[in-house]
């Protein structure tokens, strides 16, 4: 890629690892001629050969377009990939594999469950407990969600837990300023491995409850 560099760096020559503040700038997607090095753009699948223009081009391709997660997220049929360094939209398992609301349903691998308050095409989604309001669909999705029939509301059956108290421990050294995998920054790396463990972990009933 291009390399962009700034700090005061003068007639040195230096690589991008060496130089504090570096950023690797990525060609997009519509400067590639030929479909071989168009579907080998990285990160993989976010360019696709479009053959329906004449003459073929090469075009950012379905959630790649998105590049932060609120405009990723308002997309139905895309997640944001918190488990990637750095995070990154991407096509999301469940609207995107199933169109059938049985097989949405039967699919444990997202889990996918199937909301019928969606536009059409993009019913069937990831599972949350806390979105499903039918006690049928509730125990169908069990191990996953359970009933509460004190309040007739679906819930994950971890929130039975008692609550904790969540402590984070940070390096606050100068180690920390340095790259962290694909990160210019070590803090920035840090702060995507605490929103990938808050967005999993089980600390309210709904994504509306309060935290």
């Amino acid at each position: 890629g291009f390399v962009c560099e700034w700090g005061g760096v003068g007639e040195l020559c230096m690589s991008p690892d060496d130089v504090y503040g570096t950023q690797v700038l990525v060609a997009g997607c519509n400067v590639y001629d030929n479909i071989g090095a168009c579907e080998a753009h990285q990160p993989a699948g976010s360019c696709k050969w479009d053959d329906t223009q004449n003459p073929a081009v090469c075009v950012e391709n379905g959630c790649h377009v998105y590049d932060n997660e609120g405009s990723c997220e308002a997309n139905l049929l895309c997640d944001w990939d918190l488990t990637k360094s750095p995070a990154e939209c991407v096509d999301a398992y469940c609207p995107n594999t199933h169109k059938a609301k049985d097989a949405c349903n039967a699919d444990n691998l997202g889990p996918c469950y199937w909301n019928a308050n969606n536009p059409a095409g993009v019913e069937c989604q990831k599972r949350v407990c806390g979105d499903i309001t039918d006690k049928c669909d509730c125990l169908a999705a069990s191990p996953d969600c359970v009933w509460d029939s004190t309040n007739n509301v679906c819930v994950d059956p971890n929130l039975q837990c008692p609550p904790v108290d969540i402590v984070f421990l940070l390096d606050a050294s100068a180690s920390m300023t340095a790259r962290f995998g694909s990160h210019a920054v070590g803090f920035y790396g840090m702060m995507e491995e605490m929103r990938d463990f808050l967005h999993g972990a089980v600390l309210a009933p709904s994504k509306d409850a309060t935290y």
